[in-house]
């Protein structure tokens, strides 16, 4: 019975200290990621007969309504649920380098070693569950700057965890014979990967903020200001290699036809 209270007591603490972070910037949500009417302008393709090839400009328009969205919601929460735990990992860190000797002495040099490296493994990941707390705080205040430089940072530590546990883990496997050892890595893959899709996710809302490209101006429509972006996808790398595609096979027509 106490068992399982110290678990719901954990349980409950655990989901409410990342809540209660997250709490003020989600009451203020449409503040940092405000809503707006996102003009995309691209250009296409249009003539009338094999002579005449030309390009007009396409425009769509679409509004983003205000607010942060449930992705970077979930992912943000995900990774400040970890994050939580970096400051218990980091004193276990520092405690474990600082008695390395104990593992030398008591377990031999190759066992120390291997200790000692996940150890360092465990330093490694209290710099990445930081890097993605910072991040969250980031993404969910709307600071576009900031949230790409933490969530890189995060990737980076996550990477350089997952190869130091991995290598204790191999190192470990190869010494014992035993390869269930490598599913102590699991854990380490499970945290990349979210640090890798938090990225994604922030990548791909990011549009929504206020300081992300594109040309933004105010739009009056009655006595509504309307917040408007105006972004050219033709100005996108992936348009102008499409846009010099088509440059190429009207010059190839063009030569065929001479």
């Amino acid at each position: 019975m106490v068992a399982l209270l110290c678990v719901a007591v954990f349980v409950v603490v655990s989901i409410g200290i990342p809540l209660s972070f997250m709490r003020p910037y989600l009451r203020d949500q449409e503040l940092h990621w405000p809503g707006f009417r996102l003009i995309e302008r691209s250009k296409v393709a249009v003539g009338d007969g094999a002579f005449r090839d030309a390009q007009a400009v396409v425009e769509r328009q679409r509004d983003i309504a205000p607010g942060v969205p449930w992705a970077v919601k979930i992912t943000s929460f995900l990774a400040m649920y970890c994050g939580q735990f970096f400051p218990v990992l980091g004193m276990y860190a520092v405690l474990g380098v600082l008695t390395s000797v104990v593992y030398f002495a008591e377990f031999g040099a190759l066992t120390g070693l291997n200790v000692l490296i996940g150890i360092v493994g465990t330093g490694l990941w209290t710099m990445a569950a930081r890097s993605g707390w910072k991040a969250s705080t980031a993404v969910l205040g709307g600071e576009t700057q900031l949230a790409e430089a933490s969530l890189q940072r995060s990737v980076l530590w996550h990477l350089a965890t997952l190869a130091t546990m991995g290598a204790a883990a191999l190192f470990g496997a190869a010494r014992a014979r035993d390869v269930t050892l490598l599913a102590i890595t699991a854990p380490f893959f499970a945290l990349a990967a979210l640090a890798f899709l938090q990225q994604a996710v922030f990548r791909k809302h990011k549009a929504k903020l206020p300081d992300a490209a594109g040309e933004t101006r105010l739009q009056v429509e009655g006595a509504e200001v309307i917040n408007v972006r105006v972004h050219n996808v033709a100005d996108t790398p992936s348009a102008q290699v499409h846009e010099s595609d088509l440059h190429a096979a009207a010059g190839q027509r063009g030569q065929r036809q001479r």
